[in-house]
């Protein structure tokens, strides 16, 4: 159904250790989830651009940033790196 969150209990496994750490698992299997968190910031900058994505209080207003202006920030960081003439940084795929 289409606009309806699919919400599972809280159900948790736990496992006390000797050590007196516990370990805590979910007991429900993660849903499908996109491979790069930037997939959805893309979609959502495709179907909704103008819709605020992010907003902060600046004052008396907010500070407002749609999902399009996320999305042209994200790809010009992505392009900086890419051209970056230094190192690859080990957390970048170069």
């Amino acid at each position: 159904m289409a606009g309806v969150a699919d919400i599972r209990s809280p159900e948790v496994l736990v496992q006390h250790r000797a050590d007196g750490s516990s370990l805590l698992q979910a007991s429900h299997p993660l849903p499908p989830y996109p491979v790069r968190l930037t997939e959805r910031l893309q979609h959502w900058a495709e179907v909704a651009p103008d819709r605020v994505f992010l907003a902060e209080r600046a004052g008396q207003d907010w500070r407002r940033v749609s999902y399009a202006q996320a999305w042209k920030a994200v790809r010009s960081i992505g392009q900086a790196l890419v051209g970056w003439a230094g190192p690859c940084p080990r957390t970048v795929r170069c």
